[in-house]
């Protein structure tokens, strides 16, 4: 059986096989199975023997992944063509439209995966006899070679759920040139800390409480609600109606207060 069938049967655009994150990079593997899932498709050109889809950089980044800044889709598939495993051409019949054809060498695909896969086979086997030093040696030449924006996700549910949170901020937010790295961190981490519907649900409240909410606006609300060990969307809620009913009982006694004071300087 190729290689290939096993990694790009998926026709869901965004999910991620956890081998090739590890190999290519979490974002390297993003685009290419969104790449494969419009070559498979009715947008697939059979050109030469191969399939080709055409794009621009923008509406890669404006279709496809809005997650990510337009430059980071520059980025992903310039590393992609130089390994060899993205092709691009130019098979516009207007000398004027620049815009690129993009393709996937699935040999290439094959022969990668094949041999990645087999050293860390190799690896692993090294580590259970005891080869202490070349295990640690070989996993951290791998983790330098991942290229992320988000790397606190290391599952297939992870990934996704934080793909989730990114698209809630960036549709909530708008940041210009997309998420950047720092904040894709603290997502990550919130995310995986307190979940994503609590980190989704503290970009809506900020966005609720103030017309134009930074990303250290929403990462105080959940400094605040880690501190509390709030964990819930149902717990944050009951500390905001707690919090309205303290304020309420504190005014009603203030106003006592002062009521009692004027009628003891009547007396």
């Amino acid at each position: 059986m190729k290689t290939r069938s096993i990694y790009f049967d998926s026709k869901h655009p965004i999910v991620i096989e956890v081998d090739m994150a590890v190999i290519f990079g979490l974002n390297e593997a993003i685009f290419l199975k969104q790449l494969n899932y419009w070559l498979q498709g009715s947008s697939g050109k059979l050109i030469n023997g191969r399939l080709w889809v055409y794009n621009s950089y923008d509406n890669w980044q404006k279709d496809n992944f809005p997650f990510w800044s337009v430059s980071t889709v520059k980025r992903i598939i310039k590393k992609l063509e130089n390994q060899g495993l993205v092709l691009v051409e130019n098979y516009n019949k207007a000398g004027f439209d620049k815009t690129k054809w993009y393709s996937i060498d699935f040999d290439k695909f094959d022969n990668l995966m094949a041999n990645r896969l087999g050293q860390n086979d190799q690896t692993s086997g090294s580590k259970w006899n005891g080869a202490r030093g070349q295990s640690e040696q070989t996993n951290t030449r791998d983790y330098t070679e991942i290229t992320t924006e988000i790397p606190s996700a290391t599952s297939n549910a992870e990934i996704e759920q934080l793909a989730d949170v990114q698209a809630h901020y960036q549709t909530n937010l708008r940041p210009r040139g997309g998420i950047p790295s720092a904040v894709n961190q603290w997502l990550a981490d919130y995310t995986k800390q307190l979940g994503p519907e609590l980190v989704k649900f503290a970009i809506t409240k900020g966005v609720n409480q103030t017309s134009n909410p930074g990303p250290n606006y929403i990462k105080a609300i959940l400094d605040s609600w880690k501190k509390k060990g709030i964990a819930t969307v149902e717990q944050a809620e009951n500390e905001k109606k707690v919090r309205t009913t303290s304020k309420r009982v504190s005014r009603k006694k203030e106003v006592a207060n002062d009521g009692f004071g004027g009628f003891e300087e009547f007396l």
